[in-house]
């Protein structure tokens, strides 16, 4: 506008829009601008507690871990935790480096000493002046400062496309350590893809920095950048909730627990040995594997019908084949047995055994109903069989 070789008529526009501008910042009353801060306020301690609760959470898997043994696999559930924990800090960091440059560009801090915003410990010290905490600061108002941040000459390029890459890479982070059922979409919405947009927002057609930071108040930046702190928080709950479950999931749950016997032989002789292993027995009422068996040999397993399960335990049965029998007439015999079903990390297992057992020849005696008689001193051929 003070260019020699502007025209009167351009200097008259680019007076009015300077007019316009002013209305507009005028506008902005001081009670939207407080509104702006208690919400800013509100995302910034909603954000603080879901990091409390991210770092309880993680200590929690730590201390779990700990007491189960530290087996291999768990510990590695405990430093992807940390690792997820450090990834969000550094997301946190980077938005509130953006917020102090944008309070310093503004104009800096209201305790009139012209104080250039800072991070310490990772958040802006802001909490002892207490106007500012109530969004009074000097730019509050300021929407160029945000503009020439965030959009720059080119919003594709500018400070808004920088955290649009940044939110962008962290999600995809996140996805790749959550369960594929638990995909997150980015947060770092532009006029098409933000789900509470208008269908005027959308039509506008405006990208991520134009979206959030185009004709933005300094304060109102702020609590969207604090939306978007509260947000990554959130995410990242949700992947170490996820991480939490694991915990103790390559264990099977069982709630029923019973006694059990393994005797060596069915059949034993008076004055032989009995011998027989005595175990806990467990098994899950909600387990209903799939049982099959099958003779040694055979080609094909038999199903055992569900409906003849209960509490994870089958009953099968078949007729003992004879053949190849032994001088004392016992053949020796193998079935195998087989259980399919479905292990904690929701693949299928299946475990097999082979039990042996002995089949004895049958033996059939014909005497005579009448008593058989013994002639003395000769030699009585005797038959004792004990079968």
């Amino acid at each position: 506008m003070a260019g020699g070789k502007e025209t009167p008529r351009q200097k008259m526009i680019g007076m009015m829009y300077l007019v316009l501008t002013a209305l507009l910042a005028m506008n902005v009353s001081a009670a939207i601008l407080e509104k702006f801060a208690f919400l800013n306020n509100g995302m910034q301690t909603a954000r603080d507690v879901a990091s409390d609760r991210n770092d309880a959470t993680i200590d929690k898997i730590a201390s779990v871990v700990s007491e189960r043994g530290n087996k291999k696999d768990e510990l590695l559930l405990v430093e992807e935790a940390k690792e997820i924990r450090g990834e969000t800090a550094k997301l946190l960091m980077y938005i509130e480096e953006v917020k102090a440059k944008i309070i310093n560009k503004a104009g800096g801090l209201a305790d009139g000493s012209q104080a250039k915003a800072q991070l310490i410990d990772g958040n802006l010290a802001l909490s002892k002046n207490k106007k500012a905490l109530e969004g009074m600061i000097p730019g509050a108002k300021n929407r160029d400062a945000v503009m020439e941040l965030m959009l720059g000459q080119d919003s594709k390029k500018g400070g808004g496309a920088d955290l649009k890459k940044k939110i962008d890479a962290y999600v995809e982070y996140l996805n790749k350590h959550a369960d594929k059922d638990h995909q997150h979409q980015s947060f770092a919405y532009d006029g098409k893809t933000d789900p509470n947009a208008s269908e005027e927002q959308k039509k506008q057609n405006k990208n991520f920095a134009e979206y959030n930071f185009e004709e933005t108040p300094t304060i109102a930046a702020l609590a969207v950048l604090s939306q978007f702190q509260s947000q990554a928080t959130k995410y990242e709950a949700e992947v170490l909730a996820e991480k939490s479950s694991k915990v103790g999931a390559s264990d099977f749950k069982f709630d029923i627990v019973d006694i059990g016997t393994k005797p060596k032989s069915q059949v034993v002789a008076a004055g032989t040995k009995y011998e027989a292993e005595i175990f806990l027995s467990a098994t899950s009422s909600t387990l209903t594997p799939k049982i099959r068996w099958k003779p040694m040999g055979a080609k094909e397993f038999t199903s055992i019908d569900s409906s003849k399960v209960v509490a994870g335990v089958g009953t099968m049965e078949f007729k003992a084949s004879g053949g190849a029998y032994d001088k004392d007439g016992n053949a020796k015999k193998k079935w195998i047995g087989e259980l399919e079903f479905k292990g904690p990390d929701g693949n299928m297992v299946t475990r097999t055994d082979t039990i042996e057992y002995t089949v004895s020849k049958p033996v059939i005696q014909i005497q005579s109903a009448s008593v058989s008689a013994l002639y003395l001193n000769c030699g009585n051929q005797l038959n004792v069989q004990v079968p």
